[in-house]
């Protein structure tokens, strides 16, 4: 019984140093803040932050884990259409976590990373809809595609999420499906580009 009252008392205190964290990088970047403004503005000592983190980063480093997890968790199994529309519900349902994460003050790489979560999944799709092996063309369409999500999302989070996840995967998908129509049938859009000229 003991030890159901540290492991709630040990997850009350990581969440509000976390707590203090996240309140802190809406202001300022993580190079700015200090372990003892974590400390004062959570209420707790500095060995008891010292118990659970090394630094700053490394607790910056836990919470994008956490997070990296559930979002990993939720797309095993999943076509691309799925994945996506389960990448902007976790986003969604960590709302507060990921206006910090993903703003000017966050990590700008955790994003990134979150959205090549899918990376293998939308590739082999993509092969057998585009009937193609050309592993390099899928990638840089890939990295398009990635990088126009993660635009995607910071401008979603950042007009306040007014519009649901599924609207939001919907968008991504289309832009995505209909620009890959642009490499299936080459025949065609040569037809077009002589029609436009």
């Amino acid at each position: 019984m003991e030890e159901k009252r540290e492991s709630r008392r040990t997850r009350y205190t990581k969440a509000v140093i976390r707590q203090a964290f996240l309140f802190l990088m809406e202001k300022k970047n993580i190079n700015k803040i200090t372990v003892k403004e974590i400390c004062e503005t959570a209420d707790v000592n500095r060995g008891t932050f010292y118990s659970y983190y090394k630094d700053a980063y490394d607790l910056l480093d836990k919470i994008e884990g956490e997070l990296y997890d559930e979002i990993f968790g939720a797309l095993k199994g999943h076509n691309p259409r799925e994945v996506i529309y389960e990448i902007f519900c976790r986003i969604q349902k960590n709302s507060d976590l990921c206006k910090v994460l993903f703003s000017d003050n966050g990590d700008p790489d955790f994003l990134k990373r979150v959205m090549y979560i899918a990376e293998k999944a939308c590739i082999d799709d993509w092969a057998e809809k585009m009937h193609t092996d050309d592993i390099v063309l899928l990638r840089y369409i890939y990295a398009f595609t990635a990088v126009g999500s993660v635009g995607i999302i910071r401008e979603w989070i950042g007009g306040g999420m007014k519009e649901s996840a599924e609207e939001m995967s919907e968008i991504v998908s289309r832009i995505t499906y209909g620009g890959l129509g642009v490499f299936e049938a080459p025949e065609k859009n040569k037809m077009k580009e002589a029609y436009m000229i």
